[in-house]
C-alpha cells in the first residue's frame, strides 16, 4: 500500500474515529453472526473477509501506513 505522500502527493488528514469505530462496530456485530452458526454452515471465505475487513479500519482508525492489506 502506498503513504499519502506517495498516493497523493502530501499528507492527508486522519480518518475520524465516528467513522472507523462504527465501521468496527458492524463488523464485529457481522463476524459474530457469522461465526453463531455451526461449523459445517460457516462461510470461510465470508468471515476472512469480514475479519481482513476489521483488520484495513483498525490500522487505518490508528493511523498506520505502508502495510500489506492483501
Amino acid at each position: 500500500m502506498l503513504t499519502d505522500i506517495e498516493l497523493y502527493g502530501r499528507d492527508m488528514p486522519k480518518i475520524p474515529d465516528t467513522v472507523t469505530s462504527f465501521r468496527l462496530q458492524i463488523l464485529k456485530a457481522r463476524l459474530g453472526e457469522l461465526v453463531s452458526v455451526h461449523f459445517m454452515e460457516q462461510d470461510i471465505q465470508l468471515i476472512n473477509t469480514v475479519t481482513k475487513a476489521i483488520r484495513f479500519w483498525t490500522r487505518m482508525r490508528d493511523g498506520e501506513e505502508n502495510e500489506n492489506y492483501s
